[in-house]
């Protein structure tokens, strides 16, 4: 699916309302898909991480395909589900990180057999700011 991109930046300041608004084309899938075989979709619940920008509801974009490398995102399963933890290499121990419950960083080291486990890096997230009600009035 390609959209309009404007080729000019938004601004905060007051740009030139005489501005004229070039447009060019967007590819979706290219941008954040460019490998569909490998990429998934998730949705991420709590505020464990939203010092990475990700924030309860928001919709995870992963690649299965890639290696995780230092302060990659990654998503893996343990005994109750996905878990989204950001990765960090420290002397050369793998670390797995997070907020607590309380707003302090924890790290943990990835559990047996991650490699297993691993679902996916996260490659972008998408947020809906403006929600539509069934009837299509804004809530």
């Amino acid at each position: 699916m390609k959209l309009a991109l404007l080729s000019r930046p938004a601004l905060a300041g007051f740009p030139s309302p005489a501005a004229d608004l070039p447009t060019d084309e967007l590819d979706l899938n290219t941008l954040l898909c460019p490998d569909r075989m490998a990429t998934f979709f998730l949705r991420a619940r709590g505020d464990a991480l939203m010092d990475s920008g990700i924030l309860d509801g928001d919709l995870l974009i992963l690649n299965k395909g890639l290696t995780p490398q230092h302060g990659d995102l990654v998503v893996y399963w343990e005994e109750n589900g996905f878990v989204v933890r950001k990765l960090s290499r420290v002397n050369g121990q793998w670390w797995l990180g997070h907020r607590d419950a309380q707003r302090r960083w924890r790290e943990q080291p990835p559990p047996a057999h991650f490699d297993a486990l691993l679902w996916g890096v996260i490659v972008g997230v998408a947020r809906q700011l403006h929600r539509h009600t069934a009837a299509g009035h804004a809530h």
